[in-house]
């Protein structure tokens, strides 16, 4: 356990005896101990018994975002997938208290990017509505919102069609700018089906806030058309003040084969830290561009 890091450690003992029941019979006890130990041993010994409703409130007796008790409870239910799981993120993503949206929230999410099911979740379809309906909610609070744009383009890919995927669009002019930026990492790669993720992203690119514009030039530097307005956008930005999105620039104009950011891309190239992000993107330029032949 790390003490400076409460993420990982978490000393406030919140319960004093645990006692687990196996199918079979098999028993546990567990003194003074997190609720997060409790749903461990529930998982080792096998046991179902416990409801989605007290897995939930476990984590939101203290609703402390991030820490075990959540964590456990979130991936416990993940690992279900059940009715009972998807009736319990029905129930809270409507609750007045943002902990419990948030909790829900969670979940879905969870369910989403964990179970890799080979065969469809028979509930992925209503969780996608209910994503949609909770985005159509006047939800104020920025990092909720957040979590349901990633959830929701999961489902939209998985589930929804492209009016769907699509329908998270008018969020990339949200006030918060880390909703913005959520928007174009989820719409990015698919800005191809659709111009108006091109013109988010165009506009994005003069955007106050530093990360937000990096994600926007990344987006149109890998997966944006090839045209003269683009590759000038390329040249403005190639100053921009924010060093990773000035880095997104020269790439963009590289993956166009176009010389003009070549300097830009030397200079961060022989200061890049190896393994580090500015490496790991420069290594994928490269072998991207090395794939394209230059336009005749």
């Amino acid at each position: 356990m790390d003490p400076d890091n409460p993420h990982l450690y978490d000393p406030t003992p919140v319960a004093v005896r645990i006692h687990a029941t196996a199918a079979d019979g098999r028993t546990l006890t567990v003194e003074t101990a997190h609720r997060a130990l409790v749903t461990a041993v529930e998982k080792t010994i096998g046991t179902f018994a416990t409801t989605a409703d007290e897995l939930a409130d476990r984590a939101l007796h203290h609703a402390r975002h991030g820490f075990r008790d959540w964590q456990a409870s979130v991936w416990r239910l993940a690992d279900r997938a059940d009715e009972e799981s998807f009736a319990c993120a029905a129930r809270l993503i409507r609750s007045p208290e943002p902990s419990h949206r948030r909790f829900a929230l969670d979940l879905l999410a969870a369910i989403a990017t964990h179970l890799f099911l080979p065969h469809p979740w028979r509930h992925g379809r209503q969780a996608l509505d209910l994503l949609r309906a909770y985005l159509a909610t006047d939800e104020d609070h920025p990092e909720l919102l957040d979590g349901a744009l990633f959830a929701h383009s999961w489902y939209a890919h998985e589930y929804g069609t492209g009016e769907d995927l699509y329908a998270i669009l008018p969020f990339g002019s949200h006030r918060d700018g880390a909703v913005r930026e959520r928007v174009l990492h989820e719409l990015g790669p698919s800005m191809n089906r659709n111009p108006a993720v091109v013109d988010l992203c165009t506009a994005r690119c003069d955007d106050p806030r530093p990360d937000t514009r990096e994600a926007a030039l990344h987006a149109l530097a890998t997966y944006g058309p090839d045209s003269p307005e683009l590759r000038s956008l390329f040249v403005d930005r190639l100053t921009d003040p924010h060093a990773p999105a000035r880095l997104e620039a020269a790439a963009g104009l590289a993956l166009r084969h176009d010389p003009r950011g070549d300097a830009v891309l030397a200079r961060f190239a022989a200061d890049a830290e190896p393994e580090s992000p500015t490496w790991w993107r420069l290594d994928e330029v490269r072998r991207l561009r090395a794939r394209t032949a230059p336009a005749g």
